[in-house]
């Protein structure tokens, strides 16, 4: 029996709402295995972090699942499926937090992008609540992008020698724009743990 409601509904639309399904699930899973696995001086905010992506990806899944059913078509839960499918690649927990951060990060703006196009094909097609839904969606994973990429402002100087120091402040000065603000934190000598331990380099 087809209803009302999806009969004007285009194919592009419920395409589109299993390929925002499938790609969600994919990276729900993702971000669980990196709040498994993470370790580092970062350890606790990110393993809170990677428990709020998933979570709330979780819940996203039934919502873009009841809006599938409730357009006439079964949905297909498979996790096979869903890999097949999205646009979020799979990956182990064996990482250093700093690429679990940019590959997550990475995945978010890849969500919001292919949100808003879904948010484009429901307008065209007449569905004011599955446009809505994808606006909605997208600024979640704007947000999310938004909260990794400043974890990742802080994880991009690593403790090192002289030298490794240099050649980093070497590689900022190179990538920023003309007129461009670098803020950074650097360790101070007056610390008061400043000079316990062994020398490894000078002014490190």
């Amino acid at each position: 029996m087809t209803s009302e409601l999806n009969r004007t509904v285009s194919e592009n639309t419920v395409n589109g709402l299993e390929l925002a399904l499938a790609s969600t699930a994919v990276a729900t899973a993702k971000a669980q295995n990196f709040h498994w696995n993470v370790t580092g001086m970062a350890f606790a905010p990110l393993h809170a972090l990677f428990e709020e992506i998933y979570a709330e990806h979780f819940e996203a899944q039934d919502t873009f699942a009841e809006r599938i059913r409730m357009l006439g078509r079964t949905v297909d839960g498979r996790q096979s499926e869903h890999l097949k499918k999205s646009i979020i690649a799979e990956t182990d927990g064996a990482k250093k937090f700093e690429k679990m951060l940019l590959e997550l990060a990475l995945d978010q703006e890849r969500l919001s992008a292919l949100l808003l196009q879904l948010a484009s094909v429901a307008e065209e097609e007449g569905d004011p609540v599955t446009n809505g839904l994808a606006v909605d969606r997208a600024h979640i994973h704007d947000t999310f992008a938004w909260k990794l990429r400043a974890h990742m402002a802080d994880a991009l100087i690593y403790h090192g020698d002289e030298a490794v120091l240099r050649k980093t402040i070497t590689e900022i000065t190179r990538l920023l724009k003309p007129g461009g603000i670098y803020q950074g934190t650097m360790l101070s000598k007056r610390r008061f743990d400043y000079g316990v331990g062994n020398e490894i380099s000078r002014n490190t």
